[in-house]
């Protein structure tokens, strides 16, 4: 030992690149600065006391190499399982065992270590190699996750699809009755509320909607700019913070459900806004980011970074890892607030775009969140359809309905809309059921003027095909698509499908009248 530094031994043998090192070896590399170039952490154990500890153990702790030679081992090393396998009758060598060390702050890292016995300086000593596992195991927690939200998402979407059916009959039956009366009467003002309560439990499905296996995004090919400015200058507008956007000259485009995108962004910076209510700067990024190693939970590509990040107090670090979690909030349960769906159901838009959304967030100093999405092949080009509607008008006569839904509850309450109405209707459960009511009344040379047929049917056919089954009878069929899933191709692009007009569960008394006479007479 010379100016308080170990020398390595003749007959020990320790780790190095493809394999171990001879003692000629180590000598001619300075085995110590050699192991320092490892990322794993490595140390050697004699007589409970330090004899060596490379750089990379050293930062695990947080502590200096230098001052934990000479040390108790267990005063530098604060680890149950590695205390364990050090202080057992039978120590596990040549074992990889799984554990975790505390550092210096206080935090834990996931580790692997091993334990040899080797020969120091002519006296027995362990050789204790560490090796951090805090990256490999947060990415198999967000692979966790990502099942976990995909299970939660499926159930999410039965239910919410089961419950729009029930806010259809609900706010229908609150419309109809509303049709009856003046609205100067005070029920009409006491049904009124009932409307706007049922409004908000209807904003509440369509985020579950969204959430679950309805919300596929309809994707175009767009510029991030304008949907991050028009999103952003909405989210922040009456409030007393400002905004500060860095978006690349040449930033690359992205094919996106713009609809979808926006509301993601719309709901960081709220989050943002409500992390600052004494004012501040939040400043939106956005960058060409070119993934090649798997560093990120994304395919090597080119993928556009947003980054939304404010001067907040930041977020604890036991709350980051329970942040994308549905139902978790941190805001007291209240009137459309609290209800945790917010962040879970960005990661699920993004995901569905196949990106990835993350955040850094530093105690006092702020948290920023971080989209990656992946960059459209081709050029931007958008392409802005306005297809003219004639504004509705009055039926001079009563119009021919077919309704197809396989709930009982709403081909009755869309019956009773339709009878109030003075239209006469027809009603089937299922595709089959409406194709063969078609043709019947075409064979007696009375067709409907209208179908308006649901586009999820249970143990039946759906609007999708049974439109193109009535197409192919009668090229002249207008149908109206009927959902819940306002998402859907289907509903966002309906006239791809073969159909005129389209309506969203739930709808009540003018809705429906103003679509019908929308579709007749266009």
């Amino acid at each position: 030992m010379t100016d308080g530094k170990t020398q390595p031994p003749a007959e020990n043998r320790l780790p190095g690149n493809g394999g171990s090192l001879t003692p000629a070896e180590a000598r001619e590399m300075n085995w110590g600065r050699c192991l320092d170039c490892f990322e794993d952490g490595i140390a050697i154990i004699q007589a409970d006391t330090i004899r060596y500890a490379n750089n990379s153990l050293a930062k695990m702790v947080g502590a200096e190499s230098g001052k934990m030679y000479g040390a108790p081992w267990d005063s530098c090393i604060d680890s149950e399982e590695i205390k364990t396998a050090l202080k057992s009758t039978r120590v596990p060598t040549g074992e990889a065992q799984i554990g975790r060390i505390v550092d210096a702050a206080g935090g834990r890292l996931w580790i692997r270590f091993k334990i040899d016995s080797v020969n120091h300086q002519g006296r027995p000593a362990w050789l204790l190699v560490v090796r951090d596992l805090s990256e490999y195991r947060r990415m198999e927690e967000k692979l966790i996750n990502v099942k976990n939200l995909e299970s939660i998402a499926a159930l999410s979407g039965g239910i919410a699809h089961d419950y729009n059916n029930l806010l259809t009959v609900i706010m229908g039956n609150i419309s109809l009755a509303q049709a009856s009366l003046d609205p100067d009467q005070d029920i009409y003002g006491l049904l009124e509320e009932a409307q706007k309560a049922s409004e908000v439990a209807r904003d509440l499905t369509e985020k579950l909607i969204t959430f679950s296996r309805g919300g596929v995004p309809n994707k175009e090919v767009v510029s991030v700019a304008p949907l991050i400015q028009v999103a952003a200058e909405f989210t922040l507008s009456g409030s007393n913070l400002q905004c500060e956007y860095d978006i690349a000259k040449h930033i690359w485009p992205v094919e996106v459900d713009k609809k979808q995108i926006s509301h993601v962004i719309y709901h960081l910076v709220m989050n943002a806004r409500e992390a600052m209510p004494r004012g501040g700067m939040i400043r939106i990024m956005a960058e060409n980011f070119e993934h090649r190693d798997h560093s990120l939970m994304l395919g090597p590509g080119h993928y556009v970074k947003l980054s939304v990040c404010d001067q907040g107090p930041g977020i604890p670090a036991p709350i980051t890892e329970k942040i994308f979690d549905p139902y978790f909030s941190t805001k007291e349960r209240g009137e459309q607030k609290g209800l945790g769906l917010g962040l879970s159901i960005c990661y699920s838009i993004v995901h569905r775009h196949r990106g990835l959304i993350d955040l850094s967030t530093q105690p006092g100093e702020g948290t920023c969140f971080h989209i990656y999405l992946p960059a459209a092949e081709q050029g931007v080009a958008v392409t802005e359809k306005s297809k003219s509607v004639p504004a509705p008008g009055l039926l001079e006569r009563p119009a021919r309905v077919l309704v197809m839904d396989d709930e009982k509850m709403i081909r009755q309450l869309v019956g009773r809309i339709l009878s109030r109405m003075g239209h006469i209707a027809a009603f089937s459960k299922n595709g089959e059921e409406a194709i063969a009511l078609y043709q019947e009344a075409l064979g007696r040379q009375e067709p409907f003027d209208v179908v308006i047929l649901d586009l999820t049917v249970k143990n039946g056919m759906g609007g999708k095909e049974a439109i193109e089954r009535l197409q192919a009878i009668d090229p002249k069929v207008r149908g109206i698509v009927s959902s819940g899933y306002s998402n859907d191709p289907a509903m966002m692009d309906y006239r791809d499908y073969g159909f005129v007009g389209r309506v969203s569960k739930p709808y009540h008394f003018n809705e429906l009248r103003e679509k019908i006479a929308e579709c007749i007479l266009a």
